[in-house]
């Protein structure tokens, strides 16, 4: 099973830096309203219009199977069919989509063809929606759907599948013209065909961000930047700042190729306690450029470089591993910078993929541990 793509909510940076673009007349923006493991979700609004997000390469386009899951949050039903969460993938780009109806009710679509309904949403309740999909070809093929990790709609070898374009892409949000606020967060995407809740059948997989909060093994960029606006000892408030900046990094100026890595928050520090959660994935990520053209790299996961290529500009560079353990090595998440001058590393961190515990959700930040009483235990099973 391949892992492609994590995305916490915005709880990362602060912003739509994991995505690949935003669509239609509306706005979307990261937002504290409703928070979803973490401090913040992301906010789609419109008046008539579409507002979603576009990750390219979320889904596997050479295998046909899929399974693609996020949270949402809606001000209200809309007044007619809404497509929230739709992927196209596979070999013929086959495009699945997870739609709410103007009374509530779940259906699962290809291209403009309903596939089956059952289920509903209702309004301002959090609700995990999960599509997966086994395909065969166009005519053979078993698509589900699921809420809050019960399956509500499996249709084998029905209407025939349709494909679409730009295979690997995954969409959230107000993905047609409705006139209602949605928010969404802890988005999860594998390629694995196994047809089952990627949350096991609980009603919460969710994904957090983690940061980095000290120097790790390595810290050999040569020179700094700024101060940082960011928590935690040596250089980590250079590289861990909520809302991402470029204003503050770290610098390697020369081309040997040097490493610097971080620390991660333990296990119970952060956004949510995570000790006894248990784990499904996590991505490592760093956002770097280098100043001359486009050069090799590495990025830093748990110890484990993996190869990169940086451009002139400012990107977002991500690791995915299936994994249950927590990141424990003190190389948790950086880089080792390229063999040309001027490697800039801006921020780095960690998103890990997870199933609550059973009990009170507890929030920890900076080592402060309270009881969020509205927001935070609406992601509660």
């Amino acid at each position: 099973m391949a892992m492609p793509f994590l995305e916490s909510g915005s709880n990362a940076t602060f912003d739509l830096k994991f995505w690949s673009g935003v669509v239609g007349a509306g706005t979307i923006a990261s937002d504290a309203a409703h928070p979803i493991a973490g401090p913040r979700s992301i906010k789609c609004s419109t008046s008539g219009n579409t507002a979603y997000l576009q990750r390219d390469g979320a889904l596997s386009s050479s295998v046909n199977t899929a399974r693609f899951s996020a949270h949402f949050y809606l001000s209200a039903l809309p007044a007619a069919d809404l497509d929230l969460l739709d992927g196209h993938f596979g070999t013929l780009t086959y495009k699945l989509a997870a739609y709410v109806q103007s009374d509530g009710t779940l259906k699962l679509v290809s291209g403009s063809t309903a596939l089956g309904t059952g289920g509903s949403l209702s309004a301002t309740t959090l609700t995990r929606l999960t599509v997966t999909a086994n395909i065969t070809s166009t005519t053979v093929y078993t698509v589900k759907l699921f809420k809050n990790g019960a399956e509500v709609i499996s249709v084998t070898n029905g209407a025939t599948l349709e494909n679409a374009g730009n295979p690997g892409r995954l969409h959230v949000g107000l993905i047609l013209s409705s006139t209602l606020d949605l928010w969404f967060g802890s988005v999860y995407a594998d390629d694995d065909g196994s047809n089952t809740d990627p949350g096991g059948g609980t009603a919460s997989l969710l994904v957090t961000a983690k940061r980095s909060v000290s120097n790790g093994a390595q810290n050999n960029f040569d020179s700094t930047n700024g101060t940082g606006s960011g928590y935690g000892t040596g250089r980590a408030p250079l590289v861990n700042e909520r809302a991402l900046s470029e204003a503050s990094d770290v610098i390697d100026t020369g081309p040997a190729g040097d490493q610097e890595n971080y620390t991660l928050e333990a296990a119970s520090v952060g956004d949510v306690d995570l000790s006894a959660a248990t784990l499904i994935a996590r991505s490592a990520w760093i956002w770097a450029k280098v100043d001359t053209a486009s050069v090799a790299a590495k990025i830093m996961d748990n110890g484990t470089e993996t190869d990169i290529t940086l451009t002139t500009s400012p990107a977002l560079y991500t690791k995915n591993t299936a994994s249950a353990s927590y990141p424990s090595n003190a190389a948790g998440v950086g880089m080792r910078s390229s063999t040309t001058a001027n490697t800039f590393l801006y921020e780095c961190g960690m998103l890990i993929a997870y199933i609550p515990a059973a009990g009170p959700f507890a929030l920890v930040e900076d080592g402060l541990t309270f009881q969020r009483t509205v927001s935070y235990r609406q992601i509660t099973p």
